[in-house]
């Protein structure tokens, strides 16, 4: 399904990233209930919802909250996704991530908790948003 919706881009990592948000058990498969019920909140839930289910997204080892290494290393497998408009400045992926890591961290406890996350992007902070509305892009890409 990946490839059909981005089929000019190696989406092989971008899978890995997206499973994370459907196997909401952990168990490495998706099970017909996982798939809609993140399907429908994707499309259906409120911004909360939805920001809730990206959170997973970006935290990779499930520990519920979202170290420097894990935002660098989404920063790294989505820059294949921004644009010109996104970037402008041409940051290198790793300072887009601390970037985005110094808005959302704002206890500066080295860790981005999931309360911290919506809270950043629900106040429209800067290269939080765009990074949260380059996942929702995945779900709804543009028929442009």
């Amino acid at each position: 399904m990946m490839l059909a919706c981005y089929p000019d881009l190696d989406v092989n990592t971008l899978e890995k990233h997206i499973f994370r948000i459907f196997d909401k058990d952990g168990d490495g498969s998706i099970d017909f209930k996982e798939f809609m019920v993140i399907l429908y909140v994707m499309t259906n839930g409120s911004a909360e919802d939805n920001l809730k289910q990206i959170f997973r997204l970006f935290d990779i080892d499930r520990d519920g909250r979202i170290c420097r290494e894990e935002m660098y290393r989404i920063c790294r497998d989505l820059s294949y996704m921004f644009t010109v408009y996104d970037n402008p400045k041409g940051f290198h992926p790793e300072t887009i991530g601390n970037m985005a890591f110094m808005e959302m961290d704002v206890n500066h406890d080295g860790y981005v908790s999931m309360d911290e996350f919506i809270t950043a992007c629900l106040a429209h902070e800067k290269i939080s948003t765009m990074l949260t509305l380059k996942i929702i892009d995945i779900f709804m890409p543009n028929d442009e």
